[in-house]
């Protein structure tokens, strides 16, 4: 079984689509990839990425260390949050991800299959310049 686990993705009043999961992952539990200046980290039915080209003052200049696909480290001093747009244009060969919140509030990620898997439509939409973002329906 997987430790990061959906269970569920719920509508609630506002609207907002939260996640319900086994156990939610941090940083330090995806295992992530780089191309560019986009780095894509899994965590089982958990996706997390960062935009970085070098030490800036995203995250108020936060350090996150990455746990890379090769076994390595790296250190991202102040990378930003990207946009999952760029995250579709960047890492093609992945499926696209959808954005949802859990019980904290904290945007979270995961990737269409989930939501497939657990019966809900994903619709592409068009935004910003023609990247491709996705929203659910039930």
């Amino acid at each position: 079984m997987r430790k990061f686990q959906v269970q569920a993705i719920l509508q609630d009043d506002h609207g907002n689509w939260r996640v319900r999961a086994s156990n939610l992952p941090e940083t330090k539990d995806f295992v992530y990839e780089h191309t560019d200046y986009m780095f894509r980290g899994e965590a089982d039915d958990f996706v997390d990425f960062f935009a970085y080209s070098g030490p800036s003052s995203g995250f108020g200049g936060h350090s996150f260390v990455l746990n890379m696909r090769d076994g390595s480290q790296r250190t991202l001093i102040g990378p930003w949050s990207g946009r999952e747009g760029l995250l579709h244009q960047l890492f093609p060969n992945h499926p696209p991800v959808v954005e949802v919140l859990d019980d904290d509030r904290v945007v979270r990620y995961v990737p269409i299959t989930v939501i497939e898997r657990l019966g809900l439509t994903a619709t592409p939409v068009t935004r910003f310049d023609d990247e491709v973002y996705y929203e659910i329906s039930s």
